[in-house]
This record gives C-alpha cells, structure tokens and sequence, in this order.
C-alpha cells in the first residue's frame, strides 16, 4: 500500500483549521502520514495543532519567507510515496477519498487529479476538471484535488521568487519541461474555499509572474492583450462590488456558471466527514 504524505500549511487560520485538520485525521486509508507547518501563527492556531499533536506525524511552528517556502518546508519532511497539499480551509470530501482514489492511480502516472467542491458566498458546486493540456495557458488542476509522486516533486520544489503563482509554475514544468504523465481520475477529493484566495485576490501579480512563466514578457502585443482583459475584469468587479448589493453580486455569478454548465446548490456546504 502506497504511503500518502498529507500537508498543511497555515497562518494565522485558526477559526478554520480545525475542520481541515478532522478532514485528514479521519480518512480511513491506512498508510497515512501528516504534516503541518504553521508559519509562526499568533491568533490560536498553535493550541489547536497541539489538540491534535497525537494525530500528526510531524508539525512546526516558525516564521516563513511566504506560502510556497512554508509548502517546500512540508514537502521537504514528507516521507510518502505521494503527497498532497491540503491547506487551512480546504479538505477532503468525505472519510474515504484516499482509500478509493489511490488504487486507480496507474504505475506511470507523476500527477493524479481529480475533482473539487468548490465552496462560495451562499451556495457551492462542483468544479469537474479536464485535459491536463489546458495548462498551455492556466491552472489545469485544484491543487487539493491532485497527488504528486513525492521523489519527484521533491526534485522539483516550489520557485520561491514567485509570490502567487508558483504551483502553476510547478505544474507548468512539470507538463511541458519535464513531460511527466498527468492522469485525471473523475472522483470528488476536495472541497476548497472559492470564497478568498491569495491568486484571487492577487490579480496583477498573478498575471505577471504567469508572463514571466509564459516567456511572454517581451511580448508586448500579447502582453497588451492580457492587461486590457485584466483591465475589464477589475472594471467588472469594481462595479459588482461598489453598485451591487451581495445578492446581486451572488445571483450573477451564479447565473454566469450556470451559463458554463455547474450545477449549482443553493446554501452552505455541509461536509459529511465533519458531521455538521
């Protein structure tokens, strides 16, 4: 049986740690391991990973130089055949996912992804992914939703220069440098919060660390074209933000992923692993 490496990475995530840490602690795979690196947390974070210390394999609490040196930090003490990041907020969808998930990986495979819950202001729905050929020029995975063979990805760490977009770099690479085999399993892993995010919210950073990624930064034309869709879209949410009510705001987007195709559920996400 394959050995899975479980890692969280927290700061300051106290009022939603816990249900991330039940979501892991309860799977019911047997060969599992558990990693957490709180990046020197002051608000009660540290009280509760010691709630759990019996539970978890291995966890620190110190300073960090951002997100993907706090997710080398996990990787770097993870022993498993594989190794998902499952960070504060996030967590798995249900008691059994790596039980079912891990047998249907095929012995080629470097990257196995499935699908996520993604979690929203008032309502949630399910985020079904595809070719992994769609990294040409986005994220093709949830990054809770996908298991990386451990001695590659430890091999290939997280470039820290980059401040939110490293995983897509990781990825990236690992797709087009590395040619390494993604393998896309449909089976729901995740629920992830859509609701806040550091690339959500970081959008012109994003999008220059993605041109750097690209090789595209002296490509002006291209380079125009990406700023002015990033233009609109900040004109776009200025306007839902500051003329719309909440439930405006809620209708269409709602109405905007419809129109993609989810099916959306009305209300808050009850996870059935946390029984709430």
């Amino acid at each position: 049986m394959d050995k899975v490496s479980v890692v969280t990475v927290c700061f300051n995530a106290g009022k939603v740690l816990e249900n991330t840490i039940l979501s892991i602690i309860r799977q019911s795979y047997a060969n599992l391991e558990y990693v957490v690196v709180d990046g020197g947390s002051t608000d009660g974070s540290v009280d509760i990973i010691r709630n759990y210390e019996d539970k978890i394999t291995t966890w620190i609490s110190e300073p960090d130089e951002g997100i993907y040196d706090a997710m080398n930090k996990g990787l770097q003490k993870a022993t498993g055949d594989w190794i998902i990041f499952m960070n504060a907020g996030d967590g798995f969808a249900n008691e059994r996912v790596l039980e079912n998930f891990i047998p249907q990986i095929l012995a080629d495979t470097t990257i196995a992804y499935g699908d996520a819950i993604m979690v929203c202001d008032g309502y949630y729905y399910v985020s079904r992914m595809g070719q992994a050929e769609v990294v040409v020029d986005r994220m093709p995975v949830n990054h809770q939703a996908t298991l990386i063979r451990r001695s590659y990805h430890q091999q290939n760490p997280y470039d820290t220069t980059f401040k939110s977009s490293g995983d897509y770099n990781f990825f990236y690479q690992a797709y087009f440098r590395d040619r390494v085999i993604f393998q896309y399993i449909p089976q729901l892993v995740c629920w992830f919060d859509n609701k806040e995010g550091m690339s959500k919210d970081n959008h012109v950073t994003s999008l220059h660390e993605n041109l750097r990624i690209w090789k595209k930064e002296n490509d002006w034309l291209f380079r125009a074209r990406q700023e002015l869709s990033l233009v609109r879209y900040r004109v776009v949410m200025f306007i839902k933000t500051y003329f719309l009510s909440r439930s405006m705001r809620i209708s269409h987007e709602m109405k905007r992923l419809r129109r993609e195709g989810y099916q959306i559920e009305i209300g808050s996400y009850k996870n059935p692993i946390l029984n709430l």
